[in-house]
């Protein structure tokens, strides 16, 4: 099944890699040869800002189409793809909604996050999170830190 979703003007075909149920692109990736995915908590990130104290400094990164920055498995291109009027789609990069596109991003997040603490020279005792494609920062008001980071907006 194939689908369409109108965002930001652009029209963005969905396909359903869970379909036909037992026989899916989804149903047949060996999740044990997946990277692990490891993300940080809402408790963690709540316990940081309390330690951070009154008047906060938050921020966010936000990765844009965080998994088509990955490039797919050239022998998955043939599964990643539809026809409509004649003509053939292929997804050359992670789809949403593929099982493996969460965990091939996994890698490459985990370097963004270590580059993130580099080049924003953020103190060790401050921690950085993420949730799969959003990396947020909470520093305590007295914090030079999150100046720092600015920089950082020409790379991300």
């Amino acid at each position: 099944p194939l689908l369409a979703v109108v965002k930001n003007g652009k029209v963005r075909p969905v396909i359903n890699l869970s379909y036909p149920p037992g026989r899916s692109f989804n149903d047949n990736v060996d999740r044990k040869k997946l990277e692990r995915m490891s993300s940080s908590t809402p408790k963690e990130f709540g316990y940081e800002v309390w330690k951070a104290g009154e008047n906060a400094l938050m921020t966010k990164f936000d990765i844009k189409d965080a998994y088509k920055l990955v490039p797919a498995r050239t022998e998955d291109l043939r599964l990643q793809g539809f026809t409509w009027l004649g003509m053939y789609f292929v997804e050359t990069h992670g789809v949403f909604g593929s099982v493996p596109a969460g965990f091939n991003f996994e890698g490459l997040a985990k370097s963004m996050v270590s580059l993130v603490k580099v080049k924003a020279e953020i103190p060790s005792p401050y921690k950085i999170f993420r949730q799969v494609d959003d990396i947020p920062f909470v520093f305590p008001a007295h914090s030079l830190a999150l100046v720092k980071q600015a920089k950082l907006r020409k790379l991300v």
